[in-house]
């Protein structure tokens, strides 16, 4: 009988074990996968940028960039509703003129994107700065762009889970 009921109790307790490890398991594969969601978001925010910032002289043959510049005066946000990433306007969010920020030397401005072109707050998305800058090098300045996403796997701020993964593109 003693036999019986030490041998219960080891099957028990490598059971628990078992499934403790399971657990542990999926938590940490289900983590792998929030964390797969805010970095594609951050890429999908920095492709964004660079496409418009690419785009919007070549095909709209403006003289200005999509976004200011501390070398372009009297820069205005584009119009339209052509500028949009995941069906989202763009150059809405650039109007308002809490997102942008401008000195004689540099420029940034931000915009969000979600990877729900409804905007749930539950789906993943991107916050994206772009900053354009004069790099002196040997006295000479070089215009520069930087541009900084981070991606967030729910656009959820309270929500305890919640994963960012950045991107970062000089040119």
């Amino acid at each position: 009988m003693f036999f019986a009921v030490l041998i219960a109790s080891l099957a028990l307790a490598i059971g628990v074990v078992i499934y403790d490890l399971v657990v542990r398991e999926l938590a940490l594969s289900q983590i792998s996968i929030q964390s797969q969601y805010a970095a594609f978001a951050a890429d999908t925010g920095a492709d964004c940028a660079l496409y418009w910032d690419a785009k919007y002289r070549i095909v709209y043959g403006g003289p200005k960039p999509f976004f200011p510049a501390p070398w372009i005066t009297g820069w205005a946000a584009p119009s339209g509703a052509d500028f949009t990433c995941n069906q989202q306007n763009v150059a809405t969010q650039l109007a308002i003129a809490t997102n942008i920020i401008q000195t004689a030397n540099d420029a940034t401005s931000t915009f969000s994107v979600s990877m729900d072109p409804a905007a749930s707050t539950d789906a993943p998305c991107a916050t994206v700065s772009v900053h354009k800058y004069y790099d002196t090098l040997g006295g000479v300045n070089i215009r520069r762009t930087a541009i900084s996403a981070d991606g967030y796997n729910t656009c959820n701020t309270l929500a305890p889970n919640r994963l960012q993964r950045s991107l970062f593109v000089i040119y």
